[in-house]
């Protein structure tokens, strides 16, 4: 198998960040930006696991005066679905922590058995961050019982993580789609989303994804879809119009009570 890497970014760890791509999904989304990734298609550029470890390895670099420091806080592992491939995923969060990086996962939480690896990267301290992406209300027909009971699995289990100090950031993520998740929607998933979360059922604060820090505990973040004038690709081939306003997500942070 062979992933794709960006090199750096500032915007998905709390820190700077060398961000993994892992190929394939178990669901379709229909805003998904990453449709090469999504299909499994391989570029020249991408790198096989061996590689991948050689260049964390090379972000640990030395200065004039035999100093070590690294390039990069952060390693994040994203996909696509990366807990399609929870072997692999164990052999880099461990490779990372080892040389002193910190971790960050990006997972829908639904995967079948996923609940068991995650777990399993808690307990033994491979995670510092997650985003857990959120996406639709448990009802809608994209969620069938079995991703249900494996995202409820791994939201307890990263809320416990959370109390416990091992994982320092939980982001709870969901893309906002102009025509499915109105302000009605929005209500019905916090409800949900807090009634999952008892007994604590803490008030999480709302941000708005796209340039904002990552915030230390529990947060849910709003991204807007974005489509620039139909010239992104996406899996579903979405217009511009799906993208909804700054007057929408106003509307949806007041019905939410944020």
């Amino acid at each position: 198998m062979r992933v794709k890497i960006q090199r750096h970014s500032l915007l998905d760890a709390p820190g700077s960040s060398t961000i993994i791509f892992f190929p394939g999904c178990n669901m379709s989304c229909p805003y998904c930006h990453n449709v090469s990734l999504w299909r499994g298609e391989e570029e020249e550029d991408d790198l096989d696991i061996l590689e991948v470890k050689q260049y964390i390895v090379s972000r640990i670099v030395t200065n004039p005066k035999n100093t070590s420091y690294k390039e990069v806080d952060w390693i994040v592992l994203s996909g696509g679905e990366p807990m399609l491939h929870p072997g692999i995923v164990e052999r880099i969060l461990d490779f990372s922590k080892n040389l002193g990086f910190k971790t960050c996962l990006y997972t829908n939480g639904t995967s079948e058995g996923s609940s068991e690896h995650i777990r399993h990267f808690v307990e033994d301290g491979f995670l510092d961050a997650v985003n857990l992406d959120y996406k639709w209300k448990m009802s809608d027909d994209r969620m069938t019982y079995s991703s249900y009971i494996e995202w409820a699995r791994n939201l307890k289990t990263l809320l416990g993580g959370v109390s416990s100090g091992s994982v320092t950031h939980l982001r709870i993520n969901t893309t906002l789609l102009k025509s499915y998740h109105t302000p009605d929607i929005m209500v019905d998933m916090k409800r949900t989303l807090v009634e999952m979360m008892k007994p604590d059922s803490p008030d999480i604060p709302i941000v708005r994804r796209r340039g904002s820090e990552w915030a230390a505990g529990i947060t849910w973040s709003l991204e807007t879809f974005f489509n620039d004038g139909g010239k992104i690709p996406t899996l579903g081939d979405l217009p511009p119009s799906e993208t909804p306003s700054q007057f929408d997500v106003k509307q949806i942070i007041l019905r939410m009570g944020s």
